[in-house]
């Protein structure tokens, strides 16, 4: 958790913004998109990679949930405009608002008791911007007393799905 508060801190002072409100989720909502906003440059540009690298950091030491949102703004940096600005704003929200979560793991059985699970999933045209679907997976050692995540991954599809189907059926 202290690494994710100093990401925040790290935000808040270089947006200067003093104070965050209380979100459950990283995203923000489709209709507070404004298109006119895409042609704008966000204030936050020089700052917005410092500010990520924090939060890729925070996400993969202990937070592979906000792996997904954190990567996706990464993805725009180049491109950063007014739009981005709301979306890393709720996603340090989020980060405020949950800065005490974090995974926790767990090894207390003898090795033959022991298994790997594998947990994948795929959401359908997940990115708004291109239709693109994301695949996730998760990779724990489990046994009757252990839980010890061992890594995780999600990445942006390369082709198009036209069906959960087909987007469950393209590997990682």
């Amino acid at each position: 958790p202290e690494y994710v508060q100093q990401a925040v801190d790290h935000y808040k002072r270089l947006s200067g913004c003093a104070k965050l409100k209380c979100a459950r989720t990283p995203y923000v909502a489709e209709n507070s998109i404004n298109p006119k906003d895409e042609d704008e440059g966000g204030e936050l540009q020089p700052h917005a990679c410092s500010i990520l690298m924090k939060d890729l950091w925070a996400a993969r030491l202990s937070r592979p949930d906000l792996s997904r949102a954190v990567c996706r703004l990464a993805s725009r940096i180049t491109k950063w405009n007014r739009n981005d600005e709301k979306k890393i704003h709720r996603l340090m929200e989020d980060m405020s608002t949950t800065v005490d979560l974090r995974l926790k793991c767990c090894v207390c059985d003898a090795p033959a008791e022991l298994e790997l699970w594998l947990f994948v999933d795929a959401d359908l045209a997940g990115d708004v911007e291109d239709s693109r679907s994301c695949s996730g997976g998760f990779l724990v050692v489990v046994g009757p007393s252990t839980w010890f995540p061992i890594t995780w991954i999600h990445n942006k599809q390369t082709v198009t799905s036209r069906s959960t189907t087909e987007a469950e059926g393209i590997s990682l």
